[in-house]
């Protein structure tokens, strides 16, 4: 079994800056994640845009994600109630907690541990702010922050913790009846599984992501290449951990399932930005 290893599934990984319409299922956008890229956040709504583009940008660059943070934090409270409509002001919020939240996450790849963990309180502490924020954007926000942090502990291999932030991020998502991330969450909670040596429980909860596509709840294909690669990594997974338990004829399945998809997700590979880590 050495060498086995699951994949930590990264795509679908952020919400939308932009509020949801009203009696709407949660949209989603890209995947942000650990990248040597810029997390594209747009601040050119703001007064002087542009330059504060710039300057941010060189934060960013710099790896100076608490200042960029505090500063763009600063001016949205300093403007945002006296001229900026209310709808803007919520957008404009909503990708402040999201970048702080993708920059917790670099964080944690490039191992800055107290960074990530100041990054992650900010980022709930952004996301609790009442004045700005609706009840359901607060959840939906404190839900990926939560899969962080699930991340974060999962890293540090303290994983009984991880998988409490992940079932606390899973709840939430079923709650708002948003499918790809519970199928997300599903994924990280069998990499959790997995660590902790409970490899039955972790092809059961990975299954989970199997009978979502069943049952439609998780479409795959079509203009939906992310989520055809999760169910790729999903069957990748099953097939580690039926080897640790020396399942081999179904290890050989699962494997060629997931073998099959990942050929799919090749065709997408230039068109959407999906992040795997081991």
């Amino acid at each position: 079994r050495r060498g086995l290893r699951p994949i930590c599934f990264r795509g679908l990984g952020c919400v939308n800056p932009r509020p949801p319409p009203k009696k709407t299922s949660h949209p989603l956008t890209r995947a942000i994640a650990p990248s040597p890229r810029s997390v594209m956040a747009d601040w050119s709504s703001l007064p002087d845009g542009e330059q504060l583009q710039r300057r941010l940008q060189e934060d960013e660059e710099a790896g100076e994600y608490t200042k960029y943070i505090a500063g763009v934090e600063a001016l949205l409270q300093a403007t945002l109630r006296a001229t900026l409509p209310d709808d803007l002001v919520e957008r404009l919020w909503r990708q402040l907690v999201v970048t702080c939240n993708a920059f917790a996450i670099r964080c944690i790849d490039q191992k800055k541990h107290a960074t990530a963990l100041e990054l992650l309180g900010r980022a709930t502490t952004l996301a609790e702010n009442e004045e700005v924020m609706s009840r359901a954007g607060t959840m939906e926000l404190k839900a990926f922050i939560a899969d962080t942090n699930a991340f974060y502990y999962y890293r540090r291999n303290k994983a009984e913790a991880a998988l409490a932030y992940v079932q606390k991020a899973m709840r939430t998502h079923v709650h708002l009846k948003d499918w790809s991330h519970v199928a997300k969450c599903h994924l990280h909670t069998g990499c959790i599984l997995s660590k902790l040596n409970r490899h039955d429980e972790a092809i059961r909860c990975l299954a989970q992501v199997l009978a979502m596509v069943e049952s439609g709840e998780l479409e795959v294909g079509g203009t939906q290449p992310q989520k055809l690669c999760l169910v790729a990594v999903a069957y990748h997974n099953i097939a580690v951990e039926q080897l640790i338990l020396r399942h081999i004829s179904e290890a050989c399945i699962s494997s060629q399932n997931a073998r099959r998809l990942a050929r799919l997700c090749l065709s997408y590979s230039n068109r959407c930005g999906i992040f795997l880590v081991a």
